[in-house]
Protein backbone atom coordinates (compact mmCIF):
# COMPACT_ATOMS: atom_id res chain seq x y z
CA UNK A 1 0.00 0.00 0.00
CA UNK A 2 1.42 3.27 -0.86
CA UNK A 3 1.46 6.27 1.87
CA UNK A 4 -2.27 7.53 2.55
CA UNK A 5 -2.84 11.16 0.96
CA UNK A 6 -4.82 13.48 2.66
CA UNK A 7 -6.71 15.96 0.55
CA UNK A 8 -8.64 19.37 1.67
CA UNK A 9 -11.50 19.17 -0.68
CA UNK A 10 -13.21 22.42 1.35
CA UNK A 11 -13.08 25.53 3.41
CA UNK A 12 -14.29 23.66 6.74
CA UNK A 13 -15.94 20.22 5.29
CA UNK A 14 -14.25 17.34 3.86
CA UNK A 15 -11.04 15.76 2.75
CA UNK A 16 -10.50 13.14 0.25
CA UNK A 17 -8.22 9.86 1.34
CA UNK A 18 -6.05 8.62 -1.74
CA UNK A 19 -3.81 5.91 -0.87
CA UNK A 20 -6.29 3.05 0.42
CA UNK A 21 -7.83 0.31 -0.79
CA UNK A 22 -10.96 -0.33 1.86
CA UNK A 23 -11.49 -4.24 0.20
CA UNK A 24 -8.06 -4.92 1.80
CA UNK A 25 -7.59 -5.16 5.76
CA UNK A 26 -5.99 -1.84 7.09
CA UNK A 27 -3.18 -2.15 9.84
CA UNK A 28 -3.34 0.21 13.09
CA UNK A 29 -1.10 2.82 11.69
CA UNK A 30 -2.77 3.30 8.20
CA UNK A 31 -6.63 3.36 10.26
CA UNK A 32 -5.25 5.61 12.44
CA UNK A 33 -4.25 8.01 9.85
CA UNK A 34 -7.75 7.84 8.62
CA UNK A 35 -9.15 8.45 12.06
CA UNK A 36 -7.07 11.74 12.50
CA UNK A 37 -8.23 12.97 9.17
CA UNK A 38 -12.14 12.15 9.83
CA UNK A 39 -11.61 13.87 13.45
CA UNK A 40 -9.87 16.87 11.42
CA UNK A 41 -12.47 17.19 8.63
CA UNK A 42 -15.38 15.82 9.14
CA UNK A 43 -15.95 13.85 5.46
CA UNK A 44 -14.10 11.89 3.99
CA UNK A 45 -14.05 10.83 0.48
CA UNK A 46 -12.61 7.46 -0.70
CA UNK A 47 -12.49 7.12 -4.76
CA UNK A 48 -12.60 3.93 -6.63
CA UNK A 49 -13.23 1.52 -4.15
CA UNK A 50 -14.89 -1.91 -5.00
CA UNK A 51 -16.58 -2.60 -2.40
CA UNK A 52 -18.37 -6.04 -1.24
CA UNK A 53 -21.10 -5.86 1.54
CA UNK A 54 -19.02 -7.51 3.99
CA UNK A 55 -16.12 -4.84 3.17
CA UNK A 56 -18.21 -2.31 3.55
CA UNK A 57 -19.66 -3.64 6.57
CA UNK A 58 -16.04 -4.29 8.35
CA UNK A 59 -14.85 -1.29 7.85
CA UNK A 60 -17.86 0.31 9.17
CA UNK A 61 -16.90 -2.00 12.53
CA UNK A 62 -14.00 0.04 12.79
CA UNK A 63 -15.81 2.94 14.44
CA UNK A 64 -17.66 1.13 16.40
CA UNK A 65 -21.55 -0.92 17.36
CA UNK A 66 -23.27 -0.85 13.76
CA UNK A 67 -26.84 0.34 13.88
CA UNK A 68 -29.59 -0.84 11.69
CA UNK A 69 -31.77 1.77 10.19
CA UNK A 70 -35.63 1.84 11.59
CA UNK A 71 -37.15 1.50 8.05
CA UNK A 72 -36.53 -2.15 8.39
CA UNK A 73 -38.41 -2.36 4.46
CA UNK A 74 -35.41 -1.04 2.62
CA UNK A 75 -32.82 -2.94 4.87
CA UNK A 76 -30.38 -5.70 2.46
CA UNK A 77 -32.04 -9.05 3.43
CA UNK A 78 -28.91 -10.62 3.11
CA UNK A 79 -27.00 -8.01 5.46
CA UNK A 80 -29.43 -6.36 7.56
CA UNK A 81 -26.83 -3.99 8.17
CA UNK A 82 -27.06 -2.23 4.71
CA UNK A 83 -29.79 0.31 3.94
CA UNK A 84 -30.52 0.20 0.65
CA UNK A 85 -30.72 3.37 -1.72
CA UNK A 86 -32.11 3.64 -4.37
CA UNK A 87 -34.74 4.83 -6.85
CA UNK A 88 -34.68 1.54 -9.02
CA UNK A 89 -37.50 -0.79 -9.33
CA UNK A 90 -37.97 -4.63 -9.20
CA UNK A 91 -39.19 -6.12 -11.98
CA UNK A 92 -42.81 -6.09 -10.07
CA UNK A 93 -42.37 -2.34 -10.14
CA UNK A 94 -41.87 -2.66 -6.36
CA UNK A 95 -38.65 -0.23 -5.29
CA UNK A 96 -35.38 -1.70 -4.96
CA UNK A 97 -34.76 0.41 -2.09
CA UNK A 98 -35.59 3.90 0.16
CA UNK A 99 -36.22 6.01 -3.29
CA UNK A 100 -35.09 9.74 -3.25
CA UNK A 101 -34.32 9.73 0.53
CA UNK A 102 -32.87 12.62 2.36
CA UNK A 103 -33.36 15.35 0.38
CA UNK A 104 -33.45 17.81 3.30
CA UNK A 105 -30.82 19.25 5.73
CA UNK A 106 -30.41 16.77 9.01
CA UNK A 107 -27.73 14.64 10.64
CA UNK A 108 -28.60 10.48 10.77
CA UNK A 109 -30.20 9.29 13.56
CA UNK A 110 -30.53 12.63 15.71
CA UNK A 111 -34.11 11.44 16.46
CA UNK A 112 -32.89 8.37 18.39
CA UNK A 113 -31.45 8.57 21.92
CA UNK A 114 -28.60 7.74 20.94
CA UNK A 115 -27.63 9.52 17.78
CA UNK A 116 -25.67 8.13 15.35
CA UNK A 117 -22.14 8.63 14.89
CA UNK A 118 -20.52 7.30 11.07
CA UNK A 119 -22.38 6.90 8.51
CA UNK A 120 -20.79 5.21 5.35
CA UNK A 121 -22.81 5.39 1.78
CA UNK A 122 -21.04 3.85 -0.89
CA UNK A 123 -22.64 4.68 -4.60
CA UNK A 124 -22.42 1.57 -6.98
CA UNK A 125 -24.72 3.17 -9.34
CA UNK A 126 -24.37 7.03 -9.70
CA UNK A 127 -26.39 9.42 -12.80
CA UNK A 128 -23.21 11.19 -13.29
CA UNK A 129 -23.46 14.81 -12.59
CA UNK A 130 -26.99 14.53 -10.87
CA UNK A 131 -27.87 13.64 -6.76
CA UNK A 132 -24.73 15.29 -5.18
CA UNK A 133 -24.98 15.63 -1.59
CA UNK A 134 -24.36 18.79 0.64
CA UNK A 135 -22.61 19.10 4.19
CA UNK A 136 -22.50 21.78 6.79
CA UNK A 137 -20.58 22.00 9.89
CA UNK A 138 -22.36 22.00 13.57
CA UNK A 139 -18.97 23.26 14.34
CA UNK A 140 -18.50 26.51 12.36
CA UNK A 141 -22.16 27.46 12.93
CA UNK A 142 -21.73 26.99 16.43
CA UNK A 143 -18.57 28.85 16.79
CA UNK A 144 -19.73 31.91 14.68
CA UNK A 145 -22.99 32.80 16.84
CA UNK A 146 -22.25 35.51 18.95
CA UNK A 147 -21.26 34.96 22.56
CA UNK A 148 -25.41 35.59 23.80
CA UNK A 149 -26.47 33.52 21.33
CA UNK A 150 -23.48 30.67 22.56
CA UNK A 151 -25.45 31.47 26.29
CA UNK A 152 -28.38 30.87 25.80
CA UNK A 153 -28.22 28.09 23.40
CA UNK A 154 -25.63 26.27 26.37
CA UNK A 155 -28.83 26.20 28.66
CA UNK A 156 -31.35 24.79 26.87
CA UNK A 157 -32.63 21.23 25.33
CA UNK A 158 -34.28 20.62 21.86
CA UNK A 159 -36.85 18.47 21.29
CA UNK A 160 -36.49 15.75 18.29
CA UNK A 161 -38.96 13.58 16.48
CA UNK A 162 -38.61 11.45 13.49
CA UNK A 163 -41.97 11.70 11.75
CA UNK A 164 -41.25 15.86 11.96
CA UNK A 165 -39.85 16.36 8.36
CA UNK A 166 -42.37 14.18 7.17
CA UNK A 167 -45.11 16.02 9.15
CA UNK A 168 -43.83 19.49 7.63
CA UNK A 169 -43.05 19.20 4.41
CA UNK A 170 -45.18 15.54 3.02
CA UNK A 171 -46.33 17.84 0.06
CA UNK A 172 -42.87 18.61 -1.15
CA UNK A 173 -40.74 15.25 -0.63
CA UNK A 174 -40.55 12.94 -3.11
CA UNK A 175 -39.02 10.71 -0.82
CA UNK A 176 -42.49 10.76 0.80
CA UNK A 177 -44.61 10.71 -2.21
CA UNK A 178 -43.20 7.56 -3.34
CA UNK A 179 -43.17 5.21 0.03
CA UNK A 180 -45.55 2.52 0.35
CA UNK A 181 -44.74 2.29 4.05
CA UNK A 182 -46.37 5.99 5.40
CA UNK A 183 -47.56 3.89 8.52
CA UNK A 184 -43.77 3.77 9.59
CA UNK A 185 -43.52 7.60 10.08
CA UNK A 186 -46.79 8.32 11.67
CA UNK A 187 -45.73 7.43 15.63
CA UNK A 188 -42.22 7.93 16.46
CA UNK A 189 -40.85 8.51 20.47
CA UNK A 190 -39.81 12.40 21.05
CA UNK A 191 -36.03 12.55 21.61
CA UNK A 192 -34.97 15.55 24.39
CA UNK A 193 -31.16 16.73 23.57
CA UNK A 194 -28.95 19.57 24.74
CA UNK A 195 -29.03 22.20 22.44
CA UNK A 196 -25.41 22.13 22.31
CA UNK A 197 -22.74 20.00 22.53
CA UNK A 198 -19.25 18.85 22.54
CA UNK A 199 -17.21 16.38 20.31
CA UNK A 200 -15.83 13.35 22.44
CA UNK A 201 -13.09 13.04 20.53
CA UNK A 202 -12.15 16.92 19.58
CA UNK A 203 -13.24 18.63 22.27
CA UNK A 204 -14.91 20.96 19.50
CA UNK A 205 -18.25 22.34 20.94
CA UNK A 206 -20.99 22.05 17.58
CA UNK A 207 -24.80 23.00 17.68
CA UNK A 208 -27.21 19.99 18.56
CA UNK A 209 -30.24 21.24 16.93
CA UNK A 210 -31.10 18.88 13.76
CA UNK A 211 -32.87 21.40 11.03
CA UNK A 212 -35.75 18.23 9.83
CA UNK A 213 -36.38 16.67 12.88
CA UNK A 214 -36.08 19.47 15.87
CA UNK A 215 -39.57 20.26 17.28
CA UNK A 216 -38.42 22.92 19.84
CA UNK A 217 -36.57 24.13 22.46
CA UNK A 218 -38.37 22.87 25.81
CA UNK A 219 -37.29 26.11 27.86
CA UNK A 220 -39.03 28.58 25.74
CA UNK A 221 -42.47 29.77 24.96
CA UNK A 222 -43.50 28.38 21.62
CA UNK A 223 -43.23 31.45 19.24
CA UNK A 224 -39.60 31.86 20.98
CA UNK A 225 -38.81 28.67 20.07
CA UNK A 226 -40.81 28.82 16.77
CA UNK A 227 -38.53 32.06 16.11
CA UNK A 228 -35.14 30.26 16.99
CA UNK A 229 -35.29 27.57 15.15
CA UNK A 230 -36.25 28.97 12.04
CA UNK A 231 -32.91 31.38 12.71
CA UNK A 232 -30.84 28.43 12.98
CA UNK A 233 -32.05 26.62 10.11
CA UNK A 234 -30.84 29.05 7.91
CA UNK A 235 -27.64 29.78 9.72
CA UNK A 236 -26.65 25.77 9.93
CA UNK A 237 -26.66 26.03 6.14
CA UNK A 238 -25.09 29.15 5.45
CA UNK A 239 -23.04 28.40 2.08
CA UNK A 240 -19.14 29.20 3.97
CA UNK A 241 -19.79 26.24 5.95
CA UNK A 242 -20.76 23.78 3.72
CA UNK A 243 -19.41 21.13 0.87
CA UNK A 244 -21.00 19.79 -1.89
CA UNK A 245 -19.99 16.08 -2.92
CA UNK A 246 -20.28 15.61 -6.68
CA UNK A 247 -20.40 11.87 -6.75
CA UNK A 248 -18.26 9.38 -9.06
CA UNK A 249 -19.48 5.57 -9.27
CA UNK A 250 -17.70 3.74 -6.67
CA UNK A 251 -17.21 6.27 -4.01
CA UNK A 252 -17.64 5.56 -0.33
CA UNK A 253 -18.08 8.59 1.69
CA UNK A 254 -17.64 8.43 5.86
CA UNK A 255 -19.45 11.18 7.57
CA UNK A 256 -19.22 12.32 11.46
CA UNK A 257 -22.95 12.71 12.21
CA UNK A 258 -21.74 14.84 15.51
CA UNK A 259 -20.23 17.42 13.27
CA UNK A 260 -22.33 17.93 10.06
CA UNK A 261 -25.78 17.80 8.75
CA UNK A 262 -26.12 17.00 5.34
CA UNK A 263 -28.71 16.77 2.34
CA UNK A 264 -29.51 15.07 -0.81
CA UNK A 265 -29.90 16.63 -3.90
CA UNK A 266 -32.94 15.11 -5.93
CA UNK A 267 -32.23 16.72 -9.33
CA UNK A 268 -33.07 13.29 -10.84
CA UNK A 269 -35.92 11.11 -11.74
CA UNK A 270 -36.43 7.31 -12.69
CA UNK A 271 -34.80 7.70 -16.09
CA UNK A 272 -31.66 7.71 -13.99
CA UNK A 273 -30.91 5.00 -12.04
CA UNK A 274 -29.01 5.76 -8.74
CA UNK A 275 -28.34 2.81 -5.68
CA UNK A 276 -26.12 3.26 -2.78
CA UNK A 277 -25.77 1.57 -0.06
CA UNK A 278 -25.17 2.71 3.78
CA UNK A 279 -23.96 1.12 6.99
CA UNK A 280 -24.43 3.52 10.41
CA UNK A 281 -22.69 3.54 13.31
CA UNK A 282 -24.13 3.97 16.51
CA UNK A 283 -23.18 6.79 18.73
CA UNK A 284 -23.79 8.06 22.32
CA UNK A 285 -25.98 10.63 24.08
CA UNK A 286 -24.61 14.01 23.48
CA UNK A 287 -22.97 15.63 26.03
CA UNK A 288 -22.49 19.46 26.71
Amino acid sequence: MRPIEIERLGGVVGAAVHGVDLSKPLDDAAFAAILEAWHKHSLLVFHDQRLEPEDHIGFARRFGEIENHVLKANLMPSHPEILLSSNKKKADGKRVGRAYNGEYWHSDGAYLPTPSRASLLYGIEIPIGYGDTMFASTHAAYETLSQPYKDLLNGLTCAHEFHQTYRTNKDRLAEFKVSAEENEYTSSPVTVHPATHTHPETGRRALFVDPSFATGFLELESSESDTLLAFLRDHLTCPAFTYRHRWQPNDLLLWDNRSLVHAAVVDYDDSMPRYLHRVTVKGDPPQR
